[in-house]
């Protein structure tokens, strides 16, 4: 069986795509590859982990054969990117793939194709948001799953994906805070929970450009996007209430309006030497402050606004810098209740919660 790569740019854009979802150490031999399938005029190349799946379609009118058979698709990627000349062939023996361009060839053990997981159907309806503003969304959320499992140790939540009041929202929490960003419009009401990873996996699947479909299923969800189809299982577990967590800014005694690359910058210095540190309102201006055993920082700038009474309120340095470096805002505002409750930071379609520290958590 032989497959002349005609539009090898395509296929390497869609083998680089599929192994984004190959496990780097499959436990099942099948899963550490991709399986290619030609028909008529379209190759399909798909890959697959036990909770997730893509599939991409690469139009190519040379391919003159049928084709169907599982590969290592990382080692098969590495191959074809480092051709200096892009023209190839694939052809399919009994128990190998051979790749041949010019005078440099390769021949990889493969895997019969009907051992690979069968791909799902998305046979659900759905609704369409643009790409660009779903990956600011997840951004401006996943965030908070990367930082606790990396850092500090948080019980991590599932993400939810909502359809809610006419809005596609996505919603990441942990037991410190919360962060809520609305993608668009959606469809009628529904929700998924969802694992950090596939929000990870869609927002390196899915370009700037274009509109992706989202379909959720019984214990599914469906990203369509062109010739691509990625699809997740969904995370068994229920996402708390947090409408009142959300809308605790209503009960803001402090507000203050100020430019977000400002609060920023000076937050970055004040990692320098804190983990912590006291916000402190007085009047018309905000002071950062703290000392530790590295140092003592202490600054202060004038926001834009403020308004209601003077404060100190104590926080978590990094929890406040990490949604603002996902920001292109040019102004945010910060509603605090007291020292006792959640700080919330609001910006265009975006909503992200903190709790301050309190008593010896300064230390």
């Amino acid at each position: 069986m032989n497959l002349k790569g005609g539009r090898e740019v395509d296929i390497l854009k869609a083998l680089k795509k599929a192994n984004v979802i190959t496990p780097k150490n499959a436990s099942i031999p099948i899963l550490g590859c991709v399986l290619l399938q030609s028909q008529q005029e379209e190759l399909y190349i798909t890959a697959a982990d036990l909770e997730s799946g893509i599939k991409v379609k690469v139009n190519d009118p040379l391919i003159k054969s049928d084709i169907s058979c599982a590969v290592d698709g990382k080692v098969l990627y590495g191959f074809l990117s480092s051709l200096k000349k892009c023209d190839f062939d694939f052809q399919q023996r009994e128990t190998s793939l051979l790749v041949k361009s010019l005078d440099t060839e390769l021949e990889l053990p493969i895997m019969s194709a009907d051992k690979f997981p069968e791909f799902p159907e998305p046979e659900v309806s759905g609704f369409v948001v643009p790409c660009n503003k779903f990956k600011q969304a997840l951004k401006r959320t996943y965030f908070i799953s990367q930082a606790g499992l990396r850092e500090y140790g948080v019980d991590i939540l599932p993400s939810l994906l909502e359809c809610k009041d006419g809005e596609f929202r996505v919603v990441t929490s942990d037991d410190t805070r919360l962060a809520l960003a609305v993608v668009g419009e959606g469809g009628s009401e529904l929700s998924a929970c969802v694992s950090r990873d596939t929000l990870v996996n869609i927002d390196n699947i899915l370009p700037e450009e274009g509109n992706v479909e989202v379909k959720i299923g019984k214990n599914i969800i469906f990203f369509i996007y062109d010739d691509i189809i990625f699809f997740s299982r969904l995370v068994n577990k229920e996402f708390p209430p947090y409408s009142q967590v959300v809308s605790a800014h209503d009960k803001a005694t402090s507000i203050i309006e100020i430019k977000a690359s400002e609060l920023l910058e000076t937050l970055s210095r004040a990692s320098l030497v804190l983990e912590a540190a006291k916000l402190i309102i007085d009047k018309d201006k905000v002071t950062v402050t703290h000392n530790s055993r590295k140092g003592k920082f202490k600054e202060t700038v004038v926001p834009k606004s403020i308004t209601g009474n003077n404060m100190t309120v104590i926080f978590d340095i990094k929890f406040l810098m990490e949604p603002l470096k996902t920001l292109d805002d040019e102004l945010v505002t910060i509603h605090i209740i007291d020292k006792n409750n959640p700080i919330t930071l609001l910006a265009n379609n975006y909503t992200y919660v903190i709790m301050p520290l309190v008593g010896d958590e300064l230390d």
